[in-house]
């Protein structure tokens, strides 16, 4: 079991919520950022990755202490699983930043920062009543996160323009975008 960090510490422990990089951007990104990150001796970094994920990811960077999940893992339970029961977790170990690169991420945890990256404009497009409540439910996570987080970075100009609802100038402090 973990032990928190005595509050005299001067790292900032930041914790990584990986649970929704399961292919694509989201897994290469981890997978370029995290030895960056571990590199940095400021941080105490902690991974948080679903049983399911590990071979995604291969060899973890030293530095970075991972925490293997096990829950259910569809949309919903990992839903539930990220918005109940992660920022608990987060709290009891003195989590300073928690870092979902995700539209979206739990929304009472530690000084989120989110990653806009995945166009929701396919929603438009999708005629199946149940992938239409997928994509609705995904774009009301991704609204409230990005009003509850602390900050979001975007992938890109679009990304920023398309992810931020039409609030780009006003959110422009908030979300900077990253290359």
């Amino acid at each position: 079991m973990f032990q928190p960090r005595p509050l005299q510490s001067d790292q900032i422990r930041v914790l990584v919520n990986a649970i929704h990089s399961k292919s694509g951007g989201g897994v290469t990104y981890l997978r370029n950022v995290l030895p960056l990150l571990a590199k940095d001796e400021d941080f105490e970094l902690h991974l948080y990755l679903h049983k399911d994920q590990l071979e995604l990811f291969g060899v973890i960077e030293e530095g970075v202490q991972v925490h293997v999940l096990d829950f259910s893992n569809g949309f919903l339970a990992t839903l539930l699983w990220e918005q109940c029961v992660l920022p608990i977790r987060a709290r009891r170990m003195s989590i300073d930043v928690t870092l979902s690169p995700a539209n979206y991420g739990p929304l009472l945890a530690p000084r989120t920062i989110i990653m806009l990256r995945n166009s929701l404009a396919v929603a438009k497009r999708e005629t199946r009543l149940f992938k239409r409540l997928y994509w609705m439910g995904l774009t009301l996570m991704t609204i409230l996160s990005l009003i509850k987080c602390e900050r979001a970075i975007a992938v890109s100009t679009y990304a920023r323009k398309v992810l931020t609802f039409g609030m780009e100038k006003k959110l422009k402090l908030k979300v900077p975008v990253v290359y």
